[in-house]
Protein backbone atom coordinates (compact mmCIF):
# COMPACT_ATOMS: atom_id res chain seq x y z
CA UNK A 1 0.00 0.00 0.00
CA UNK A 2 0.89 3.17 -1.00
CA UNK A 3 0.42 6.09 1.58
CA UNK A 4 0.84 9.62 0.77
CA UNK A 5 0.80 12.28 4.17
CA UNK A 6 1.08 16.60 2.94
CA UNK A 7 -0.38 19.59 4.95
CA UNK A 8 -2.37 21.73 3.09
CA UNK A 9 -4.71 24.74 4.20
CA UNK A 10 -4.42 24.01 7.56
CA UNK A 11 -5.34 20.60 7.72
CA UNK A 12 -3.12 16.76 7.27
CA UNK A 13 -4.39 14.94 4.04
CA UNK A 14 -3.48 11.24 4.35
CA UNK A 15 -4.34 9.64 0.98
CA UNK A 16 -3.73 5.58 1.52
CA UNK A 17 -3.62 3.68 -2.52
CA UNK A 18 -4.69 0.12 -2.70
CA UNK A 19 -6.49 -1.73 -0.52
CA UNK A 20 -7.74 -0.69 2.91
CA UNK A 21 -7.76 -4.35 4.54
CA UNK A 22 -6.02 -6.89 7.16
CA UNK A 23 -2.50 -6.85 5.36
CA UNK A 24 -2.07 -2.84 4.56
CA UNK A 25 -4.02 -1.63 8.12
CA UNK A 26 -0.94 -1.46 10.10
CA UNK A 27 0.91 0.19 7.38
CA UNK A 28 -2.11 2.83 7.85
CA UNK A 29 -1.62 3.00 11.61
CA UNK A 30 1.58 3.54 11.46
CA UNK A 31 1.14 6.56 9.46
CA UNK A 32 -1.48 8.00 11.42
CA UNK A 33 -0.14 7.58 14.79
CA UNK A 34 2.71 9.80 13.64
CA UNK A 35 0.36 12.38 12.39
CA UNK A 36 -1.73 12.01 15.84
CA UNK A 37 1.81 13.49 17.80
CA UNK A 38 1.41 16.15 15.76
CA UNK A 39 -1.47 17.39 17.16
CA UNK A 40 -3.14 18.14 13.83
CA UNK A 41 -6.55 19.83 14.55
CA UNK A 42 -8.36 18.39 11.02
CA UNK A 43 -7.27 15.37 9.45
CA UNK A 44 -8.96 14.46 5.91
CA UNK A 45 -8.49 10.89 5.13
CA UNK A 46 -8.65 10.81 1.08
CA UNK A 47 -9.90 7.44 0.13
CA UNK A 48 -10.03 8.05 -3.29
CA UNK A 49 -7.05 5.59 -4.07
CA UNK A 50 -8.48 3.30 -2.03
CA UNK A 51 -10.22 0.43 -4.10
CA UNK A 52 -11.77 -2.10 -1.57
CA UNK A 53 -12.07 -1.82 2.22
CA UNK A 54 -13.04 -4.25 4.87
CA UNK A 55 -14.15 -4.36 8.50
CA UNK A 56 -10.79 -3.83 9.39
CA UNK A 57 -10.40 -0.72 7.50
CA UNK A 58 -13.45 0.60 9.22
CA UNK A 59 -12.11 -0.13 12.51
CA UNK A 60 -9.43 1.86 11.48
CA UNK A 61 -11.26 4.63 10.54
CA UNK A 62 -13.02 4.68 13.66
CA UNK A 63 -10.02 4.43 15.53
CA UNK A 64 -8.60 7.47 13.93
CA UNK A 65 -12.50 9.25 14.35
CA UNK A 66 -11.80 8.50 18.13
CA UNK A 67 -8.42 9.89 18.90
CA UNK A 68 -8.74 12.80 16.55
CA UNK A 69 -12.04 13.42 18.99
CA UNK A 70 -10.19 12.80 22.18
CA UNK A 71 -7.73 15.73 20.64
CA UNK A 72 -10.50 18.03 20.10
CA UNK A 73 -9.77 17.40 16.35
CA UNK A 74 -11.35 16.59 13.00
CA UNK A 75 -11.73 13.68 10.62
CA UNK A 76 -13.44 13.97 7.62
CA UNK A 77 -13.35 11.32 4.65
CA UNK A 78 -12.86 12.35 1.13
CA UNK A 79 -13.34 10.89 -2.30
CA UNK A 80 -14.62 7.53 -1.01
CA UNK A 81 -16.23 5.76 -3.76
CA UNK A 82 -17.66 1.91 -4.83
CA UNK A 83 -16.69 -0.79 -2.54
CA UNK A 84 -15.62 1.20 0.02
CA UNK A 85 -18.27 4.12 -0.17
CA UNK A 86 -21.01 1.13 -0.15
CA UNK A 87 -19.51 -0.12 2.82
CA UNK A 88 -19.56 3.06 5.15
CA UNK A 89 -23.20 4.02 3.97
CA UNK A 90 -24.11 0.36 4.76
CA UNK A 91 -22.80 0.98 8.30
CA UNK A 92 -24.21 4.37 8.44
CA UNK A 93 -20.61 5.76 9.01
CA UNK A 94 -21.33 9.17 7.04
CA UNK A 95 -23.99 9.56 10.22
CA UNK A 96 -20.59 9.81 12.66
CA UNK A 97 -17.75 11.30 10.25
CA UNK A 98 -18.51 13.81 7.13
CA UNK A 99 -18.03 12.03 3.87
CA UNK A 100 -16.97 14.45 1.35
CA UNK A 101 -17.15 14.29 -2.42
CA UNK A 102 -13.89 14.97 -2.84
CA UNK A 103 -10.76 16.54 -1.11
CA UNK A 104 -11.29 19.94 -2.86
CA UNK A 105 -14.84 20.00 -0.62
CA UNK A 106 -13.48 18.22 2.61
CA UNK A 107 -10.69 21.18 2.57
CA UNK A 108 -13.55 24.08 2.05
CA UNK A 109 -15.58 21.90 4.61
CA UNK A 110 -12.95 21.66 7.42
Amino acid sequence: MKIEQETLQGSTIIAPHGELDAANVPALRRVFEQVLRERPSRVVMDLGGVSYLDSTGVGLLAFCYRKLKQQGATLLLAAAHDQPLETLTLLHFNKVVTLCASRDDALRAA
